[in-house]
């Protein structure tokens, strides 16, 4: 099959294109610089199992802790601090090489209710 000259020349830029993406990566793996990569912004992000966005947007104070572990299972990390539990969906160590920017997904609850949801980029 012969190509015409559109598809060698579309070919051609998205090969372009793929290697400049190419060369931002390895840039930023270099430099570790914990930069947000918009490319692929989860790069650096380790999610509990199961974890979904769709699922976590559900999430809503006031909810007992059942519930969030129904809707999410169970997080990754628990910590206790002085207003309540912090669980966490979510941390920081994805990535195989270099030091990216995470994804925070954390839910806060006191007395068994949800008191907080955080949904933040970490640069940490």
């Amino acid at each position: 099959m012969k190509l015409t000259k559109k598809a060698k020349s579309w070919i051609r830029w998205l090969l372009g294109l793929l290697a400049l993406e190419f060369l931002v990566i390895i840039f930023l793996m270099v430099t570790e610089t914990e930069s947000y990569f918009w490319p692929y912004p989860s790069i650096d992000t380790k999610y509990a199992p199961g974890f979904s966005e769709g699922k976590f947007r559900q999430v809503k104070v006031g909810m007992s802790q059942d519930e969030v572990f129904a809707i999410l299972g169970k997080p990754l990390g628990v910590q206790p601090f002085s207003e309540g539990t912090r669980f966490f969906y979510s941390e920081d160590g994805a990535a195989p090489i270099g030091d990216f920017a995470w994804l925070g997904r954390l839910i806060d609850v006191k007395d068994g209710k949800v008191t907080k949801i955080i949904n933040q980029v970490f640069y940490d």
